[in-house]
């Protein structure tokens, strides 16, 4: 395991060691502004912990406190809903798509420890963006090593 530092503060990533940290953070920070600039609608892409804590983000906009804000609830709301699922054995989560106001937040898991969380403008394509998230999912995996 190694330690990385993001823009949203310290996370335990697993990684092999086979690329250096630094390279590690500007390859997340590379998959995560490609999702954001391949979907119209997009307008910020975020790495988050199981506990909601920001690891690595890209906006379109200059609020990227309020992406991290409302991304920290929907780790909750992820974590919340796998112990359910756990107990009544419905298997893994494979999208949660929240709607706030003016905006459209889709989560998948990564692993059990983090998840990638796209934000949409309110009238967004919800079914082509989960398309989208699924490559860079895959992306994800493989440059973290999971």
């Amino acid at each position: 395991m190694a330690s990385y530092r993001g823009e949203g503060g310290i996370a335990i990533i697993g990684c092999t060691g086979k690329i250096g940290l630094e390279r590690l953070r500007l390859s997340i920070d590379s998959l995560l502004n490609d999702l954001v600039n391949s979907l119209d609608d997009a307008t910020g892409a975020i790495l988050v912990a199981v506990d909601g804590e920001a690891v690595q983000w890209g906006t379109t906009h200059q609020h990227s406190e309020r992406l991290r804000l409302r991304s920290a609830y929907i780790a909750v709301v992820m974590q919340t809903f796998r112990a359910a699922a756990g107990r009544a054995g419905l298997g893994h989560l494979q999208h949660l798509v929240v709607e706030y106001k003016g905006a459209t937040l889709i989560a998948q898991e990564i692993d059990d420890d983090c998840s990638v969380i796209l934000e949409l403008r309110a009238n967004g394509s919800v079914s082509r963006a989960v398309h989208r998230m699924q490559r860079t999912v895959v992306s994800l995996r493989e440059e973290i090593k999971l």
